[in-house]
């Protein structure tokens, strides 16, 4: 008990300090162009509600702030209203609607009538400023976290990540700490995959008496569980975690896998602080619901939620006995939501690898980024996340997948093992982005 309210006092130093720091030091805009090669720019992309003279309106309008090297000042570049972007994405994103925002009109898909394309509305404004760069570094704001912005399709033959190098941030700040990660032997990697959630409570019950874990319960929205969802094994995660430890053991690196009912919400909450691994690999099912909605408390009272946080998560062990109503009480319940996600202590993993489907969606607030998982492993302390836009396949995830780490283990840095195994399925691919455009890399 004692250690456990040591390392929240540490959390919390470290949080403030952090948070200190950055206010104390958060950079000029000339510090991020000293930082930039001749061929690089940064552009960070921003949405305001529009002033007419007198009030706000309810029109948001999204700009562009350019810098490049030789740039006397940042270049403000207007670039289109919410609801133009609101037209092409649409309310209902499926596969098929994936494969129309991303192409243009190859191989029979019909490009989006009534719609100006993607590409030309959000990124063809700023090409004429873009003029022999070759690397950008790029912070998304407001729906545009939503875009895969490497596989806009610039014509019928040519992406966007085929014409720049493209380093997506949450902020340009961080430009101004561009140092590119790498993995060492000396590094530790955890992998969860090929979970097992539904099983006998008897199963699940040993494997949680092995972790000296608190429970949290107001972590489940009733909504999600009165939804009645059956969420299948996925055999294809253990064949991706089980490639990538073979893979790791051959390159000499130090790897623990946690697999089937043994991976419970309390193996993956025991890994905080010093048992924190350099790079933690989850395959599992993941979510994120858009309405709020009931929460579910130890007690069972239930409230309204209003915290984005409470809406999105990571499905462990046990998760469906949970939703079949026959989870273990006082017990974690399978369901870690972003909210407990952001209350863990992981400053020094590198690297966070979420391989799941929409795992780098969230509700989205203004300029403040994504609220969902992708915020929370940042509270955490996480420098990098691997995550998807979308749902992809599991022949095609495991695909990526052994493609990224081959590049990793080679000593390869994060940023180009991503950039690697994205360009070899592009090129696989080519016609159907939706098989690896949902993949980002967010620092």
């Amino acid at each position: 008990m004692l250690e456990q309210k040591a390392n929240e006092q540490e959390k919390w130093l470290t949080l403030q300090s952090a948070a200190f720091k950055q206010t104390q030091e958060t950079p000029r805009w000339q510090t991020i162009q000293q930082q930039l090669q001749k061929h690089e720019a940064a552009i960070e992309f921003t949405s305001f509600n529009y002033h007419n003279g007198k009030e706000e309106t309810d029109s948001v309008l999204y700009a562009a702030i350019l810098i490049r090297k030789e740039l006397a000042e940042p270049l403000l570049i207007p670039l289109f209203e919410k609801k133009q972007l609101d037209d092409i994405l649409g309310k209902k994103e499926t596969v098929a609607g994936k494969r129309g925002l991303y192409t243009r009109g190859v191989k029979g898909i019909k490009v989006l009538r009534k719609t100006k394309p993607l590409y030309d509305l959000v990124w063809h404004p700023l090409e004429k400023e873009l003029a022999g760069i070759k690397k950008i570094f790029f912070a998304p704001s407001g729906e545009l976290l939503k875009i895969s912005f490497a596989a806009l399709a610039v014509n019928d033959t040519q992406h966007l990540s085929d014409r720049y190098e493209l380093l997506q941030l949450n902020t340009t700040a961080q430009v101004t700490r561009s140092e590119e990660d790498w993995i060492t032997v000396k590094d530790s990697l955890l992998l969860f995959g090929g979970i097992v959630y539904e099983a006998d409570t008897s199963e699940i019950r040993n494997s949680i008496l092995k972790y000296n874990t608190q429970a949290v319960y107001s972590n489940v929205t009733e909504r999600f569980l009165k939804e009645k969802k059956h969420f299948y094994f996925l055999p294809g995660t253990l064949d991706e975690v089980v490639a990538i430890k073979n893979n790791a053991a051959r390159a000499g690196f130090a790897l623990r896998l946690i697999k089937g009912t043994e991976a419970v919400e309390e193996s993956f909450k025991n890994i905080e602080g010093m048992a924190a691994p350099a790079v933690l690999h989850i395959a599992t099912h993941g979510f994120f619901n858009e309405e709020e909605s009931l929460i579910k408390t130890g007690s069972r009272i239930y409230k309204k939620s209003t915290d984005p946080l409470l809406r999105s998560g990571l499905l462990f062990a046990g998760a469906q006995n949970t939703f079949n109503g026959i989870g273990l009480p006082g017990k974690e319940n399978g369901v870690a939501t972003a909210l407990e996600i952001s209350n863990m202590y992981l400053p020094g993993t590198k690297l966070v690898v979420l391989s799941a489907c929409e795992t780098a969606l969230g509700q989205i607030q203004g300029n403040e980024g994504v609220y969902g998982l992708q915020r929370a492993f940042k509270m955490a302390g996480v420098k990098y996340l691997l995550m998807s836009l979308w749902e992809v396949g599991d022949m095609e995830t495991a695909q990526f997948m052994k493609l990224f780490y081959d590049q990793l283990f080679l000593n390869q840095s994060m940023q180009k093992s991503f950039s690697s195994a994205q360009a070899v399925m592009r090129n696989k691919y080519r016609n159907q982005p939706e098989k690896w455009g949902a993949w980002v890399l967010v620092r």
